[in-house]
């Protein structure tokens, strides 16, 4: 029995890396676009990979870098990340119901959630099985499979990429900075098409930070953080669930 478990546990961690394939080829781009970014920003190769490495949220570190640059203080930088990740936790609730394995396992998994990794596990996915039932079974192995090769994907292109930084042109380099509002407007766009609530909030929090920046004279950072929090709060305000 002990034997048949293990095999099994095998197969769903091989199945969780199959799925995760796809996840991988995606990261390599942005993760290598940042670790030139990193670079260009002043940062020492480790500290860039080892950002990749600890703090492993993609939309944060690239918002991490542009608030470096714009010289916005520690405590506003991580404020705003903070408020950037808060999703995490809505994620987090339903994944910790869904996959097998104690409080523990639970918690060392929680480090392989990203966007990516939830919406593919709990959507489910047709390879390797044919059976539905299959497909929708979360267990810890395979989602273990999933957050392995889509974490090895973010840190090795980060890697390529501070390895790049020295090849590239200085024009080049400055280029990839365009890449962060490229990541921000493929994540946001599909969401405002489907959604017309999405859209607005989107809209208003543009607004928002708009006005507080230029017209209130706010800091880069506390005017993100307060866009963001106002317009998430008209939204909640405004948009009942199931209307």
């Amino acid at each position: 029995m002990a034997l048949w478990g293990a095999q099994k546990e095998v197969a769903q961690f091989r199945l969780g890396l199959m799925q995760g394939l796809s996840i991988f080829l995606g990261y390599l781009p942005a993760a290598v676009a940042f670790g030139v970014l990193g670079a260009s920003t002043g940062l020492s190769y480790f500290q860039v990979a080892a950002m990749s490495a600890w703090v492993y949220a993609g939309a944060s570190q690239f918002m991490g870098l542009n608030l470096l640059q714009s010289g916005v203080s520690v405590p506003e930088i991580i404020l705003a990340t903070f408020v950037l990740n808060l999703r995490h936790v809505l994620m987090s609730t339903v994944l910790s119901k869904r996959i097998q394995g104690n409080r523990a396992l639970k918690g060392l998994l929680s480090f392989g959630i990203t966007d990516e990794t939830f919406v593919l596990t709990t959507i489910g996915s047709s390879v390797g099985t044919g059976s539905e039932e299959t497909v929708r079974e979360i267990t810890a192995a395979r989602f273990a499979g999933v957050a392995v090769i889509a974490y090895s994907g973010w840190v090795t292109g980060t890697v390529f990429g501070t390895v790049f930084a020295d090849i590239l042109p200085q024009i080049a380099m400055k280029s990839m900075g365009i890449s962060i509002y490229a990541m921000f407007i493929a994540l946001l766009v599909p969401s405002m098409k489907k959604s017309g609530r999405v859209a607005m909030i989107s809209l208003l929090g543009g607004a928002l930070n708009w006005i507080l920046l230029s017209e209130l004279k706010l800091s880069t950072g506390w005017s993100v953080v307060a866009a963001t929090m106002l317009a998430s709060a008209c939204g909640a305000l405004c948009y009942k669930e199931g209307k």
